[in-house]
């Protein structure tokens, strides 16, 4: 599971945590003996929606754009770097205004994929936070057509993804608040119909823009001052 995932769900956990487990509410909350409840794993479709070309392609697109920039700004780096093992100690000062250009741009990568960074998380949360209106807008009238009061969101099973940590372990069992309920009263895919989205093959989970650039240029810092 990706970083991204995971962020997703510790998410959505934290939510569940503080009660936020109910999506629907209707006009028999409050007398047990009229209640029913339904469930649906808000977040497998949330992964889903998030991975259709809708959400996945502006994603990309940032990510192609911004490795683009740091390139630039790498190949940059490198070619003074190169040029500094030629300088001669008689060019002493052409070396060391070279230098200082070099730990210039080196400034500007850091600083370049630190905000192309924020600027896809803050791309994927806005992504997310769209398509988690969909899938509530989407259970709340199909629970409210189908005469449920209640509806939960809760994974299904006992199998946990991720159990690396203690913390991976305790987001998912707080993403699962119902243990037991009859399959017939789970709305999950109704939702996706309804949604009628189409998720396409898995493929390799591409990084963050820039994620493992920054390192590429801060072994570019090694060279030492001419």
């Amino acid at each position: 599971m990706s970083r991204f995932a995971r962020a997703l769900i510790a998410g959505l956990c934290m939510s569940g945590a503080v009660g936020a487990t109910l999506l629907a509410t209707g006009a028999g909350a409050g007398r047990a003996n009229e209640s029913r409840i339904a469930t649906v794993d808000v977040i497998e479709i949330l992964q889903e929606m998030l991975r259709t070309d809708e959400y996945e392609q502006p994603r990309e697109q940032m990510r192609i754009a911004s490795e683009g920039e740091l390139k630039t700004l790498e190949n940059e780096i490198r070619r003074i770097q190169a040029e500094l093992q030629l300088v001669t100690p008689e060019e002493r000062t052409r070396g060391q205004l070279m230098y200082n250009d070099m730990q210039q741009k080196q400034n500007q990568y850091r600083q370049l994929a630190d905000q192309r960074v924020r600027e896809f998380q803050a791309l994927s949360g806005e992504q997310a936070a769209a398509a988690y209106t969909q899938i509530y807008e989407a259970a709340v009238a199909l629970a409210t057509e189908a005469g449920y009061t209640h509806v939960i969101a809760t994974r299904a099973g006992s199998v946990l993804d991720e159990d690396e940590t203690i913390a991976m372990v305790t987001q998912g069992i707080l993403a699962r608040p119902a243990l037991l309920y009859p399959a017939g009263d789970d709305l999950t895919d109704r939702v996706r119909q309804k949604l009628g989205y189409k998720v396409p093959p898995d493929e390799p989970v591409q990084g963050e823009p820039g994620a493992g650039e920054p390192g590429a240029a801060g072994g570019s810092e090694g060279g030492g001052q001419p």
